[in-house]
């Protein structure tokens, strides 16, 4: 495991550079009363699925991924979410398991990190 960031290939008019590692310790605030009761990573910690909590007692599922498309344009990566967000459930046990499996469907980032398989 590197104690840098990770370097990501861009193609040959870029080369390599530095791209920032997924910030894991952000979490979104959100504007209505939900609040994040659980984050759910990838092993590379590029993708998550949030699980937020509403005052009703529904939970609902959050994919999210960890974009840096936008690198050389804007100078940094974020979190974006990902795909529709209908996905809800009175049991905290149950939106454990949506959140598993919906945490494999996320697209990697386009961009290729150092570290990844050729």
């Amino acid at each position: 495991m590197q104690a840098t960031s990770p370097r990501a290939r861009l193609g040959s008019t870029l080369g390599l550079m530095n791209i920032p590692p997924p910030d894991i310790a952000w979490l979104p605030k959100f504007v209505t009363d939900w609040t994040i009761v659980e984050a759910i990573y990838s092993d590379d910690k590029r993708s998550r699925v949030l699980i937020t909590k509403d005052s009703k007692g529904l939970y609902r599922i959050h994919p999210e991924r960890w974009d840096v498309s936008d690198l050389t344009t804007m100078g940094g990566a974020f979190w974006n979410q990902w795909g529709q967000h209908a996905s809800f459930t009175d049991d905290v046990a149950i939106a454990r398991q949506m959140a598993r499996e919906a945490l494999p469907a996320i697209p990697r980032s386009t961009v290729m990190f150092s570290d990844d398989e050729a």
